[in-house]
């Protein structure tokens, strides 16, 4: 990484807390995706010997969203030759050697994304529009499915980025 990246505030707390897990709870339009577009090139720089997950409800969503966020962010600062887009199954590699995998965490089955195995340790886990999510449940599942790859010798991150719901009820908004 030959140039320092501005993360675009209030999100650039998220490489000085000393906290582990951040959720990143703001209406749309916030700026969210486009942070997590940087943190993506951040870690994937600071850590070339670390993978990253990147997840969501339903992965048929995953592609149109952070997928194509964190591929124009590299375009925007003319870095788009660092990553190597694969789209099946979706991914992209770096060129480090590194991959972000992105998994859907969503549907009936609580264990969908049991089994999951990187070929390397994991610095970075996103959830993205983590309220689209049925429940906690859901996401508790998955987010202990992929923390056990994560090296804890490192300051990774898992991040929760969501939308507050309409219905105040909803699990996201307690």
């Amino acid at each position: 990484m030959n140039q320092k990246i501005s993360v675009v505030s209030p999100y650039d707390k998220i490489l000085t807390t000393d906290k582990t897990t951040i959720i990143m709870y703001s209406p749309r339009i916030s700026g969210k995706s486009y942070a997590l577009g940087q943190m993506v090139y951040i870690y994937a720089n600071k850590y070339p010997n670390h993978d990253i997950v990147v997840t969501r409800a339903n992965y048929n969503s995953l592609e149109d969203s952070l997928y194509n966020e964190i591929l124009s962010f590299a375009e925007s600062i003319g870095q788009g030759s660092f990553y190597r887009a694969k789209t099946s199954p979706l991914r992209i590699k770096t060129s480090h050697g590194n991959t972000i995998y992105f998994k859907g965490i969503g549907g009936a089955d609580y264990s969908r994304s049991k089994g999951f195995k990187g070929k390397k340790p994991i610095s970075l886990i996103i959830c993205d529009e983590t309220q689209q999510l049925k429940d906690e449940q859901s996401l508790r599942q998955a987010v202990a499915t992929f923390i056990r790859s994560v090296d804890a010798t490192i300051k990774s991150r898992v991040i929760l980025a969501g939308n507050p719901e309409m219905v105040k009820a909803h699990w996201w908004n307690d």
